[in-house]
């Protein structure tokens, strides 16, 4: 494989082992991979997203605060395990889970690329739709729409199929033109929005559905693929630059600019509900025409930075699952997925946060058990490490399945959607109004991604402990010896 140094190449590999003549670069480099993935406008919308929970401002910047500490320090425990492994995220999972049972939550992580990809697609579109038609009001719509499906499309895939070290080259100079940019956004609009005279408070209960959400659109979403660039590094490099790079890179951005989307929110009630229609074009409300352009080129810019990471890795997960097809193939088959699920946001879709919501639960439950699961079983390989036999079980010494593990993550999932749907769930089962009431209540602090992420890795752990014991020999005291 080429240098970092050389003029980028169509990467080929695939899952395959990373050999030590193919890594190369620092930890500190890919501080831009996830600033850039996690820098755009739309992280401004997520803040004033918060707010739609019935957060007071208080417990909306808590919940960011709170969200952001525990999301993004779990990408960088994922990458780290990349680099003790030297293999996608998804490729080490079958490490855990076996090579068969691994088919799973590789599903699951593959269809939270796509789903990602074609939310980055979705607003690219209908940012371009609304900008372009207050400088162009004779535009077409549809004509909008295409272009601002194709444009961004076409750029993420050229990125993705070149691979990690475009990649890498590319995420620097877009983590510096969308800052540039985005700092110029906030100086045009804090003197229109200003600071809010009074600060509305609530008695706090809805604190942990704003701290799940946090989590769930923040670090939650990249766990699957923290591994998919760190196996790139030298084995040398050092573990905790690994992990604060990566952290740092991903969580600096999001507080900055939810903090930000919170109070204007604050100021501007009316962005916040605008926001979850049209989460781009409620950010343009205070902004002046002269600044469309350079916003929408921003926003574009910011979601090729993200898509480029989902598309990458979402063709890595599609390998992982058995399908025979090169990376390249593979990323165009997802593309023509995600070309079709971001039509149906665009065209179909009742409301973009119903569905995001949506997305984020069905999703991000079963995502938030595999990931305690993966941590749990990597903390116990740290001495070890990853056995090649046991990641490409052609050599036909590969577990097929690992029961703790799928057991583990299934029923976390079903508790975990249970809590969230308990309000629904009441009332279907014929509940009192008054039991209806708590149960309505409880789903709407949104327990269930927490709890799923809790009861996995503690299920996994006692799962181990059982096997363990039931494979330990006798003792001399045992009646048995």
């Amino acid at each position: 494989m080429s240098s970092s140094r050389a003029l980028p190449t169509i990467e080929r590999k695939g899952i395959e082992s990373t050999a030590d003549d193919e890594r190369s670069g620092i930890p500190r480099h890919h501080f831009w991979l996830w600033a850039a993935a996690n820098l755009n406008p739309f992280v401004i919308s997520s803040g004033l997203l918060v707010l739609t929970l019935g957060l007071s401002w208080k417990n909306a910047l808590i919940a960011i605060l709170v969200g952001t500490a525990i999301g993004y320090p779990l990408v960088g425990f994922v990458a780290l395990a990349g680099l003790r492994g030297g293999a996608p995220t998804m490729t080490l999972s079958r490490a855990t889970f076996g090579y068969s049972g691994n088919k799973l939550p590789t599903l699951v992580a593959y269809l939270a690329c796509i789903g990602w990809e074609a939310i980055a697609l979705f607003l690219a579109a209908t940012a371009t739709r609304t900008l372009a038609s207050r400088v162009f009001p004779d535009a077409s719509d549809t004509t909008l729409l295409v272009l601002g499906l194709v444009l961004p499309g076409a750029a993420t895939i050229v990125i993705a199929v070149y691979g990690y070290h475009l990649v890498i080259r590319a995420q620097k100079w877009i983590t510096v033109a969308i800052t540039i940019a985005i700092i110029g956004y906030c100086c045009l609009v804090l003197p229109k929005v200003g600071l809010p005279h009074h600060m509305p408070s609530d008695g706090g209960r809805p604190l942990l559905a704003g701290v799940t959400f946090v989590i769930a659109a923040g670090g939650l979403a990249w766990v699957m693929t923290g591994a998919d660039y760190s196996r790139y590094l030298p084995a040398r490099a050092d573990p905790r630059g690994v992990v604060g790079w990566t952290t740092l890179g991903g969580a600096i951005a999001p507080i900055v600019l939810m903090f930000f989307g919170v109070f204007a929110g604050v100021a501007r009630p009316d962005l916040a509900s605008r926001a979850a229609v049209d989460p781009i074009g409620a950010l343009v409300l205070p902004l002046p025409t002269w600044f469309f352009v350079p916003f929408l080129l921003t926003t574009i810019l910011g979601l090729i930075g993200s898509g480029v990471v989902n598309l990458y890795s979402s063709g890595l997960n599609l390998i992982t699952l058995g399908i025979k097809v090169s990376r390249p193939r593979a990323i165009a088959v997802d593309s023509t997925l995600i070309v079709l699920a971001s039509s149906y946001l665009i065209f179909l879709s009742p409301g973009f946060f119903a569905s995001f919501e949506s997305f984020l639960t069905i999703l991000g439950i079963p995502l938030a058990a595999w990931c305690a699961i993966f941590l749990v079983d990597f903390y116990r390989r740290h001495r070890t490490g990853y056995q090649f036999a046991a990641l490409y079980p052609t050599t036909g010494t590969g577990e097929r399945n690992n029961p703790a593990a799928l057991a583990a993550m299934l029923i976390a999932t079903v508790i975990g959607i249970a809590m969230d749907t308990s309000g629904h769930l009441a009332s279907a089962l014929g509940a009192g109004p008054s039991e209806q009431a708590w149960f309505a209540t409880f789903a709407s602090m949104k327990p269930g991604l927490p709890a799923s992420f809790l009861i996995g890795g503690i299920l996994y752990h006692l799962f181990l402990r059982q096997q363990t014991r039931r494979h330990l020999p006798p003792t001399e005291n045992s009646p048995n010896t």
